[in-house]
């Protein structure tokens, strides 16, 4: 799972107007990474605390935009 550009498309739905279906694909990620079977801090994509996954502040800007 690239996690980094599942947010970036989130942001860029909300952005768009289509907030409902950016927030189905965060619910999706954060559903991965509930702490029951990977750790909730720690998205891992392409090895351990990869900075792509940063790309989920963007969803803050996105999200206050679109409201």
């Amino acid at each position: 799972m690239w996690t980094g550009i599942e947010y970036q498309v989130a942001s860029h739905l909300m952005r768009m107007g289509e907030v409902e279906k950016g927030l189905d694909i965060v619910r999706a990620c954060r559903a991965r990474y509930d702490g029951t079977v990977r750790n909730p801090f720690n998205e891992y994509e392409c090895g351990h605390w990869y900075a792509r996954a940063l790309s989920s502040y963007g969803l803050i800007r996105a999200h206050r935009g679109a409201i």
